[in-house]
């Protein structure tokens, strides 16, 4: 019994020898950053709805494009990217503008017998000047200087027989566009009595609703859009110097470059080196940095900066050991004593 209490006496007092050696260096350290600040070396606007890698964006920040035109697809263009206008129109279909003109049963050579004197094109009451590409039994084939709206034309034959005027935008007659009844009249302009294909209608939005042949009049919905542009960054360090520091003003730390120095002398080498304590330094580092900048401080950056430092020192293992060696004694011992009295 007595060596039991000599062996516990001698490793108290072992440890309390060896704690004595021991040097905690948590918190003799001074942790030194390299320290730099952010620099924007490129800045300009771009679509929302587009990455551009290598940028930051503000999405507070933008800018609008040019307006486009008034149609029906751009009312379901996203809000999220688009500035949308919409408004109510009245659209119909009316006749595309034409450019040739065949008067069938009509020609100065008479080879049908049906000759047909002057013919004159009028638009707008103003006199074309056009030009004859066929003039046989088939009909009397005319192109007009440009193309025009069927509505505004009036033409003069002096004949009397019946003819049938065509109209068409293109010079390839049949297929037939535009086509008037059949009439011995010296004087016709396009009405209701004319017949048109689907192929001669064009939609436009209403503004005079008194014209001849048109038809599909509606209420439409349309939009235009302007294209949502934000501002966009690039950001790159700009480091102090080379040298590492504790602190320097308006800059911040690079948490990936720092360096942990020991702030006092170390222990002589007679004393137990080996039961130096080395801590396992953990740091947490917070900080918020706010660019302060404007158009006449040449892009200069401010920022605040806040940090907690939060050191851990890690218990030694050894002890671990020391107090589970010490509980197995104080157990064999209370065996031992239980045993003692029973006999």
């Amino acid at each position: 019994m007595k060596k039991i209490f000599l062996l516990l006496i001698f490793i108290f007092c072992v440890d309390s020898v060896m704690a004595l050696t021991e040097t905690d260096i948590t918190n003799d350290t001074d942790v030194k950053f390299k320290w730099y600040r952010e620099v924007i070396t490129d800045e300009l606007y771009y679509p929302k709805k587009d990455v551009l890698d290598g940028y930051y964006q503000d999405d507070k920040n933008v800018e609008y494009g040019p307006y486009s035109e008034w149609k029906s697809e751009y009312c379901n263009y996203s809000e999220e990217y688009y500035l949308v206008e919409t408004k109510t129109i009245v659209t119909y279909d009316k006749l595309d503008k034409i450019k040739y003109v065949l008067i069938a049963n009509a020609s100065s050579t008479c080879p049908t017998g049906r000759c047909t004197g002057a013919i004159r094109v009028y638009y707008d009451f103003e006199n074309l000047d056009y030009e004859i590409l066929k003039d046989n039994y088939f009909g009397f084939l005319i192109s007009l200087p440009g193309y025009y709206e069927p509505e505004k034309l009036l033409f003069y034959i002096e004949t009397e027989h019946k003819q049938v005027i065509y109209l068409s935008k293109n010079i390839d007659i049949p297929p037939i566009m535009i086509a008037s009844p059949p009439s011995s009249e010296n004087i016709q302009v396009v009405n209701n009595n004319w017949e048109a294909r689907d192929e001669a209608y064009i939609r436009v939005e209403a503004n005079d609703l008194d014209i001849p042949l048109i038809r599909n009049i509606k209420d439409d919905k349309v939009c235009r859009v302007r294209e949502i542009n934000t501002y966009r960054y690039k950001v790159e360090k700009e480091y102090y110097d080379d040298e590492y520091y504790t602190m320097v003003d308006d800059y911040i730390p690079d948490i990936d470059n720092y360096q942990v120095i020991y702030t006092k002398e170390f222990p002589k080498s007679k004393e137990v080196i080996k039961n130096i304590l080395v801590p396992k330094i953990e740091k947490e580092y917070i900080y918020s940095n706010d660019i302060i900048s404007s158009e006449c401080d040449d892009n200069k950056v401010i920022y605040q900066n806040k940090y907690i430092d939060r050191f851990v020192n890690k218990v030694p293992r050894k002890f671990y050991i020391l107090i589970v060696f010490l509980g197995i004694i104080i157990v064999l011992l209370l065996v031992k004593l239980l045993s003692k009295k029973r006999g």
